[in-house]
């Protein structure tokens, strides 16, 4: 172990809440998504991942090999609340299509929405995740551009910094040095 004095807490919550810690000074660095990115942060990605339309396999388009978030428009649309950043994502990409969102729900977190698709109750976009993965749903790649989610770590700019959180922050810049393009 190269640094054994140093420890990472991890600090889970809401959009809201994880950001008000790093406002604080409470966190050093967050991981999230970067349209959560205010004027004051920096931000570079770690990971970045496809979104694909999610239907019940009972669902009219659960046989489709791919999908216009067009095709969609005026399906039951299940949702996250504004304090999810794949919210911020989703919404972003949104103003560049068609796509008219009827909003059935707007749940808490990704596994809820999974498990709303399962019951039938709408369709949504997700990333392809193993704790989604549900039997019963189907994962239909989106044809439109640009429909990926951005995980990235976060910090202030114009906050001290310490030694630990930029070694750390240099490791994750070379790391994912490898991942600049979108998978998918």
């Amino acid at each position: 172990m190269n640094h054994p004095h140093v420890r990472f807490e991890l600090t889970q919550g809401n959009l809201g809440d994880i950001d008000e810690h790093l406002e604080q000074g409470l966190s050093d660095l967050m991981i999230t998504s970067k349209e959560s990115i205010i004027d004051n942060h920096q931000w570079i990605v770690i990971h970045t991942m496809p979104l694909y339309i999610v239907v019940s396999s009972r669902h009219r388009f659960a046989g489709h090999s791919a999908l216009s978030l067009a095709e969609l428009s005026g399906e039951p649309f299940v949702g996250l609340k504004n304090n999810c950043g794949l919210k911020a994502t989703i919404l972003s990409r949104f103003q560049n299509t068609g796509f008219v969102l009827t909003s059935t729900y707007d749940a808490e977190d990704l596994i809820t929405v999974a498990g709303f698709i399962k019951a039938d109750l709408g369709v949504s976009v997700l990333p392809k995740t193993l704790g989604l993965m549900l039997d019963g749903l189907v994962w239909i790649p989106i044809t439109d551009e640009g429909w990926y989610w951005e995980i990235g770590l976060k910090w202030r700019k114009d906050h001290y910094v310490s030694p630990a959180a930029k070694r750390f922050i240099e490791y994750v810049e070379l790391s994912s040095s490898n991942h600049d393009e979108p998978q998918g």
